[in-house]
């Protein structure tokens, strides 16, 4: 069946009795791993032992019987298994369809989580039509949706947001759902008992964002200008800015560079495109951000995108963060000198 985000809680409070597979899926790799953590806490603490056995596209190359295999077999140490696949093929669909349509009170719950299906995805298709299975598509937040994600997040744990400090998180955060109640979570801990959050709470906890700066770095990587990028990269760096505040602020103009491509394959011309894609782009920058948008091709800002989301999971992850955005930074430059010069 197909879920709309409010029913997931009631969806997954049935795991194990009358649903048996999640499937979690689109481009924000946060929310969709969010989801994934909520099916794995709801039936650990129904049974502290539970084993999740991770099963990869590779994996099931070598052995293609291995999702039936493991769905029948039965773990020594815990009364309830977890399969949790990851980025399958979307090609499984006789045995997804087999699998589930069989499972019972003493099948292993089945999580699947994909950052490439999308809404016409053939394995999406199926989940959708069997009653006892569930998809929810994950996409990268923004405008109203990101202001609910914000605003509720900070309600339901008793903060109040003056305006302007919304104003401000919603042009730092939406990498991704992840890493947006990561920050929010920080901010809330910064604030402690103090339940109103102002501008200058929201700066604090961002500390070392220099628009100026940071918008040279941008504009200079994205059109191939290594040396410039660079530069202007040690600069923030010395500065104060951290690696994932800068890797985030790729993300949000890869976003607004999609919305401007987005607009221009529905029919309007790039100048019409780029006026109707917030933020505004300065008069510096106006001539060289029109060139990035003739120049880019779509699927390579989609990959960009991607390779910037997983930039900034790496440099949470206890990577060496600089390294991270070093390697990062060279290769958007690369994508940039490519198409832009």
């Amino acid at each position: 069946m197909k879920l709309k985000a409010y029913q997931l809680d009631d969806s997954i409070a049935k795991a194990g009795k009358s649903v048996f597979a999640f499937l979690f899926y689109g481009a924000d790799l946060g929310a969709i791993r969010h989801g994934a953590d909520q099916v794995i806490s709801f039936i650990k603490r129904q049974d502290t032992q539970a084993d999740v056995i991770i099963l990869t596209a590779e994996s099931l190359k070598e052995n293609p019987y291995r999702l039936n295999e493991e769905g029948a077999s039965n773990s020594l140490f815990a009364s309830k298994r977890i399969l949790w696949l990851k980025n399958p093929p979307d090609n499984l669909l006789d045995q997804l369809d087999a699998y589930i349509s069989n499972a019972n009170s003493d099948t292993p719950v089945l999580i699947i989580t994909s950052d490439s299906f999308n809404t016409k995805s053939k394995t999406v298709t199926l989940i959708n039509d069997l009653p006892n299975a569930c998809a929810l598509g994950f996409y990268l937040e923004e405008g109203a949706q990101l202001r609910q994600t914000i605003s509720q997040t900070l309600q339901n744990n008793g903060f109040t947001i003056l305006p302007e400090a919304l104003s401000f998180l919603m042009e730092s955060l939406g990498a991704d759902k992840g890493a947006t109640l990561s920050e929010l979570d920080k901010l809330m801990l910064y604030k402690g008992d103090d339940k109103k959050i102002t501008l200058d709470d929201v700066m604090a906890c961002f500390a070392g964002f220099a628009p100026t700066s940071m918008e040279e770095l941008l504009m200079s990587a994205l059109s191939g200008d290594a040396m410039l990028a660079q530069k202007k990269m040690m600069l923030l760096l010395e500065e104060g800015t951290s690696c994932v505040a800068i890797i985030r602020s790729f993300l949000l103009k890869i976003n607004q560079l999609l919305r401007v491509q987005a607009w221009m394959e529905a029919g309007l011309k790039a100048d019409e495109a780029i006026k109707k894609t917030p933020p505004f782009i300065s008069f510096k920058y106006a001539d060289l951000w029109k060139k990035i948008v003739l120049s880019w091709p779509v699927n390579f800002t989609v990959e960009a995108q991607k390779m910037t989301i997983e930039a900034e999971k790496n440099s949470k992850s206890g990577l060496p963060d600089e390294l991270v955005l070093t390697r990062f930074l060279a290769s958007l430059c690369q994508g940039g000198k490519k198409f832009c010069r």
